[in-house]
Formats: structure tokens, sequence, C-alpha cells
């Protein structure tokens, strides 16, 4: 599994592409800085300005890593020779998910840096809870993210499409699946058949995770057991599908 890990993050760093996203996101962050600043940029529009953008890094950032751990291996037909190979379905679906983490992760970590030394070098002091909210945001926009990647894996290894597989993370990071089961889950008839099961959508649970990080109110051990229920329930699922669907060739 390790070899496996190590092979597919060497094609991720040997890609141009890599690395002109990087320059992108990172140039982009520090001029839109530079543009705002002026007499009137404080700590506090920096905070408001930075966290709007955090809140799209599941969209952006996370595309990208789905793309690149995910579809590319779509539309190089990688998955069949790793199956060629010897390699078991489950343990490809589990390393494709711990790429997407890692992946993920160094990205994260690339942001905090960004999120700390702009504010720095532009001379703005960010307060205790300027500091707090923006390591929250960033948090919580991983933790997005994976659960995004491990809920959209089943649909790639179930249709097997670039495209679709895509299509499917992008709507679950814009919140439209969100949007829409939220609606459901509020309709009376509901609430009535089955309780409002609202609070345990993985949007709303890691909405109660940024709250106890912040204010210290709910229960973070048992959000944090729902969302890696979702992450184990995707998983199970995609290893499901993919042990009784035939490859694409």
């Amino acid at each position: 599994m390790l070899n496996y890990i190590v092979a597919d993050f060497y094609r991720i760093f040997r890609k141009k592409s890599f690395y002109l996203f990087l320059a992108v996101c990172s140039l982009g962050f520090i001029a839109l800085n530079f543009i705002m600043s002026g007499n009137n940029y404080t700590s506090e529009i920096y905070t408001i300005l930075t966290g709007t953008l955090l809140n799209l890094v599941p969209i952006f950032v996370g595309v990208y890593s789905f793309g690149a751990v995910y579809t590319d291996d779509l539309r190089s037909k990688s998955l069949q020779t790793a199956i060629g190979f010897g390699k078991k379905r489950s343990e490809i679906i589990l390393v494709k998910l711990i790429d997407a983490t890692l992946l993920m992760l160094i990205f994260t970590l690339l942001i905090l840096v960004h999120v700390h030394v702009v504010p720095m070098v532009m001379g703005l002091k960010l307060e205790a809870g300027h500091v707090l909210g923006l390591n929250t945001a960033v948090l919580i926009s991983f933790l997005k993210s994976i659960g995004f990647f491990a809920l959209s894996s089943v649909a790639v290894f179930f249709f097997q499409k670039a495209t679709t597989a895509t299509t499917l993370y992008v709507l679950l990071s814009a919140g439209v699946f969100h949007m829409m089961f939220s609606i459901f889950l509020t309709q009376s008839f509901v609430i009535n058949a089955i309780g409002n099961l609202q609070p345990y959508l993985l949007t709303e649970v890691i909405g109660s995770i940024s709250m106890y990080i912040q204010n210290g109110t709910g229960d973070i051990v048992l959000n944090l057991m729902i969302m890696g229920g979702y992450i184990l329930v995707a998983t199970v699922a995609a290893i499901i599908v993919f042990n009784h669907k035939e490859l694409e060739f």
C-alpha cells in the first residue's frame, strides 16, 4: 500500500499543473490582499475577506485534489493497470482516500502559512479571536473536503467516468445536495415521520464542530463520530460497488 501511495504522489508532483496551480492560488491571494490594502484595510476586513475565500477551498482546491487523485486515473485507465498487477479493489479505494487526504493536508498547511504570513507582511495585527476564527475556517474547509472526497468516491468507482465523478463532487462541495436534503428533511411530514434529521447532515455536523472549537458549545465527540461514520459508510459503499462493477475500458 505504501508503495502505491508513493507512486501516486510521484505522479502528482511530476505534473507541471500542480506547481502552476500552487502559484496561481498563492499569487492570487497575495495580489488580492495588496489590491485591497490601504488606510481602511484593517485586520477585521482581512479576516472577513480571508474567511470568505476559505469557504471556497473545498470547491476550488478540493476539485483540483479530487481530480489529481481520482479522475486522472479514470482518464488514464490506470485502475485497470493496478488491478492487473494484483492490487485489491478495496486497497485501491483506501489508497485513493489516503492520497486525497494527504494532498489536501499539504494544501491546508500551505493555506495556513499564507493566512498568517500575508497579514504580518502587510503590517496587520490579528487579534486572538481573528486567529482562532481563521484557523477554524482552515480546519473546517479541510474536514469538508475529506468528507466530500469519501462521498464522491462512491460515484467514482460506480460510474468510472471522470466528468460524472467531478460533477458530483462539485455539487457536493457547492452545497447543492445539502440544500436539497435540508429542504426535504425540514418538511413537517418528514419531521413527524422520522424526526428532525437535518442536524445530522454532513455539512451541519462539520458546522457543529466549528461551533465547538470557537464557542465550546455542542458535543465534539459525537460530531466527530458522525463524520467518521459518513466516511466509513461511504468507503464501504465504494468497495461494494467497485467489487460488483466491471471495469470500463
